[in-house]
């Protein structure tokens, strides 16, 4: 959703994981493609990660405008 104010700390989260490979090999497209990059709250960026709701999900390839998280 654009225009959330982020109230605290903020995070530049990756819509599409990246891996240490993606590192290694400096895959600019996925590591600086702002269309895979989303900023959000420190809080919000934990629960993508670290939500127990659901903690074997399968990784989904994510596409713009998709705002549903995992």
């Amino acid at each position: 959703m654009n225009g959330v104010p982020i109230k605290g700390r903020a995070l530049i989260h990756h819509i599409n994981p990246i891996t240490a490979s993606d590192i290694e090999e400096w895959n600019e497209e996925k590591l600086l493609n702002p269309e895979n990059l989303i900023l959000t709250s420190y809080e919000t960026h934990g629960r993508i990660h670290y939500s127990t709701k659901n903690p074997n999900p399968e990784l989904i390839e994510r596409s713009p405008g998709d705002t549903i998280l995992w």
